[in-house]
């Protein structure tokens, strides 16, 4: 009679990565996208344009042509930017950016030396609130060997954010200097599911262009960010099935390799005699008249002898 045990791979651990999986795989859902804040057009997913506070209306856009400071439109983000020029004696001067996301940055476009001298105030100086609370602030002092402008500049940027509604004021508050102040653009990244993501149209020809130019000047920091999260989404997706797939194949073949043959023998069966052997064998017994057994002979064989009686 033969018998067979075979041990089974436990399925435990494979639950637990099929788990992970899943729930990797909802969060993977999630797409971080960066989003616009023109100076002048504002959000144009939202809808949102910044509001510019300032005493005796201080704020000047790109038509402005008595400006002392010119900057190049085809350097600014999306041809146009919003420049005002702080005094203490006139009060405070702020704008201020709303948006919902996990991360902000602000862009300003900066001067250095003027072709009208010193009488023109090419300094910056700025604070940054967060949500009711002071979040940093920027310095520039110009380069007076140079009357190059610097666009682009990055003067505040804030990640780990909430993916919530967010309120970011900028101000030139009780300084006591004159400040120079060109706020160009701000991206703020969001949070958002992939199923809610569309195509932004415009339905007048004015916002066609807007939206148009937007796209032109953003293709590099908006494609790349959304294509990061959807590659690195994707990618992760299917480094856990490739995971979770190899894992359940070891996990079988690991259970075919543990098997355990248990086997037994019939005590009637002939005893297996290795290939080039001869057995052992005894012989017959003789019943005496005692009915006890006397073993007459043993015949021993031993590998390369003859037989030997005991």
């Amino acid at each position: 009679m033969r018998t067979k045990q075979t041990a089974s791979c436990g399925f435990h651990p494979f639950h637990r990565t099929l788990t992970l999986f899943l729930a990797s795989s909802s969060l993977c859902r999630a797409v971080l996208v960066n989003r616009i804040i023109d100076s002048q057009y504002g959000d144009l997913t939202t809808g949102f344009i910044p509001v510019y506070h300032s005493p005796q209306h201080a704020w000047d856009d790109q038509t402005c042509g008595e400006c002392y400071i010119q900057p190049d439109p085809a350097r600014a983000f999306d041809r146009t930017w919003m420049a005002a020029t702080y005094y203490p004696d006139y009060g405070n001067l702020n704008f201020t950016l709303k948006f919902t996301g996990v991360a902000i940055w602000v862009f300003f476009i900066l001067s250095n030396a003027n072709n009208h001298g010193t009488i023109t105030i090419t300094n910056t100086q700025c604070n940054f609130t967060l949500d009711g609370k002071l979040a940093g602030n920027f310095s520039h002092e110009p380069d007076l060997s140079t009357y190059d402008l610097i666009y682009n500049a990055t003067v505040f940027s804030k990640a780990g954010l909430a993916n919530t509604s967010h309120e970011l004021l900028v101000s030139v508050n009780d300084y006591p200097n004159t400040t120079f102040v060109n706020f160009d653009w701000a991206m703020y990244t969001i949070d958002v599911d992939p199923s809610t993501l569309t195509n932004t149209t415009s339905s007048s020809n004015g916002s066609a262009t807007t939206s148009t130019s937007a796209s032109r000047h953003t293709v590099t920091p908006l494609s790349k960010s959304s294509t990061i999260g959807i590659v690195v989404g994707s990618v992760l997706g299917a480094i856990l099935a490739v995971i979770v797939l190899a894992l359940f194949i070891l996990c079988r073949r690991s259970g075919r390799s543990k098997v355990t043959k248990l086997e037994t023998f019939d005590i009637d069966a002939p005893y297996p005699t290795p290939i080039g052997e001869r057995p052992y064998k005894y012989t017959p017994v003789t019943l005496t008249s005692d009915n006890t057994i006397r073993l007459t002979s043993l015949i021993t064989f031993t590998k390369g002898t003859d037989a030997t009686t005991r």
